[in-house]
């Protein structure tokens, strides 16, 4: 499912995540979403998910200039200062935080408390590269989004490595239920170094997928029910 049906769904059925994080490569896709998704929250037409951009609100929040919908930009680290003044600013905006991943530990634990106990109306939408870049507990608060990568190029047989740690390998199992086509290349490649067992588990998942199983099932089958 693309990115506005996903949104779309959500809206109608008033279940968007208040905490959103969007992870991935391409950060000017994440940062143009993020804004997009902020202007059918607040349009006047009430056109979802991105709004209809021609009324005031949707004009205002394309040029990032929205009372309501505040970004937190900073080249260097964000410290718990640039935490309280979110959590304490005045008309209970909504925010964007386009590099998450440069919080530290006291400033992550300060917006935890915040998406915590979220107030009516408010999102926050968080912008990293990767789940690794943030504190597991605040990345188990946020409803992850994750932007397709470029294509993914496997050549002479290699392909991503299988992590060891499970929060690495629910990552991987994210990313590529996205795309079957590039899932079919990386369990051809993953045959090439795997033991006996391990490539029949492959050949039933490359079966598997003809027959439109779903593809993060046929993943998580994979990678969480033994050591791959």
């Amino acid at each position: 499912m693309d990115l506005k049906k996903r949104f779309t769904n959500a809206m109608n059925k008033n279940r968007l995540a208040h905490a959103l994080l969007f992870l991935g490569d391409n950060q000017a896709q994440k940062e143009q979403t993020a804004l997009d998704l902020a202007s059918g929250l607040l349009c006047e037409n009430k056109i979802i998910p991105f709004g209809c951009g021609h009324c005031v609100s949707c004009r205002q929040i394309s040029k990032q200039q929205h009372p309501s919908i505040r970004i937190l930009r900073t080249e260097s680290e964000i410290r718990i200062d640039a935490i309280r003044d979110i959590t304490s600013a005045p008309g209970n905006p909504s925010w964007v935080i386009p590099e998450a991943h440069l919080m530290n530990k006291q400033a992550s634990n300060a917006l935890l408390k915040t998406l915590e106990e979220p107030r009516n109306n408010q999102f926050f939408i968080l912008i990293a590269p990767n789940t690794r870049s943030l504190l597991p507990t605040l990345v188990s608060r946020c409803q992850r989004i994750f932007f397709k990568s470029a294509p993914i190029q496997i050549e002479n047989g290699s392909a991503p490595s299988i992590p060891e740690n499970l929060s690495d390998r629910l990552e991987l199992i994210e990313r590529f239920s996205k795309d079957k086509s590039d899932l079919n290349q990386i369990l051809i490649a993953w045959q090439h170094h795997a033991s006996s067992e391990f490539k029949n588990a492959l050949l039933k998942a490359q079966e598997d997928l003809k027959k439109h199983v779903n593809a993060q099932l046929i993943l998580e089958a994979l990678l969480l029910s033994k050591n791959a």
